[in-house]
């Protein structure tokens, strides 16, 4: 039997290579069925399934939004070091916990629908709709401070995968020798580094 301490504390890269699959499994499903409602609702003229909830509507744009913009597998964690010849990831401790960052990240995206009116909020906070004369300031809170978590969570995964290629690479392993997949996921760093920090002050603003 599997002991759950192994999963909660892992600092075995495939590990939480694992757990991110597993977790962007279960939020690729929620996303997908929020998608498939819009669509239904979107499908013909006029009210549809969601029988003219308009707020409800707004709720499940802004769900699936940020579903798609955070929520992703972790195929990195899985093969990044086996491609580059390391043994673990840089900072093996700092791996787990951008990965237990994420659950209370979903936790408060999903709670707000349960606070007042709900978080309907548009396609990434947009400010007509994320005003507090139209919602409940705490459901826009809770929807806020996700995005915020998850943007912790990979900024500390980026800097982890950042490190883990250019200083763990095995023998031999140089840059120019790296396959296109460690290419893909080092440019990727770069770019969530640059962006995530000014994402989570245009969300706070």
């Amino acid at each position: 039997m599997t002991n759950p301490v192994r999963w909660l504390f892992s600092i075995n890269h495939k590990d939480t290579g694992t757990l991110y699959f597993i977790f962007g499994a279960i939020a690729g499903v929620m996303g997908t069925c929020f998608s498939v409602m819009i669509h239904m609702e979107l499908a013909r003229l006029g009210d549809q399934i969601l029988g003219g909830n308009h707020q409800f509507y707004n709720i499940l744009i802004t769900g699936h939004t940020f579903f798609n913009d955070i929520f992703y597998g972790g195929s990195g964690n899985w093969s990044v070091p086996i491609l580059i010849g390391a043994p673990v990831m840089a900072f093996p401790r700092l791996n787990n916990i951008s990965f237990w960052l994420l659950p209370p990240s979903l936790l408060l995206l999903l709670s707000p629908t349960l606070v007042e009116m709900g978080n309907g909020i548009g396609w990434m906070v947009n400010p007509p709709l994320s005003g507090i004369t139209s919602h409940s300031r705490g459901a826009v809170d809770s929807a806020i401070s996700s995005p915020h978590l998850s943007g912790i969570s990979s900024i500390l995964r980026s800097t982890n995968f950042r490190t883990t290629i250019s200083n763990m690479r095995g023998p031999g392993m140089t840059m120019h020798r790296s396959p296109l997949f460690v290419w893909s996921v080092l440019l990727t760093t770069f770019s969530i580094l640059l962006s995530l920090l000014v994402l989570a002050m245009a969300i706070t603003m």
